[in-house]
């Protein structure tokens, strides 16, 4: 079950990047493109 635990967490981790790395580009892009 430590294996599933690390699996579960690593996904979490893996989605938290994700929506970070979305939200970093949705405001940085923007910045960008009205330059």
């Amino acid at each position: 079950s430590a294996r599933d635990l690390s699996a579960q967490q690593a996904e979490s981790f893996v989605r938290t990047a994700h929506s970070i790395a979305d939200a970093i580009n949705s405001h940085v892009v923007p910045r960008e493109e009205s330059e």
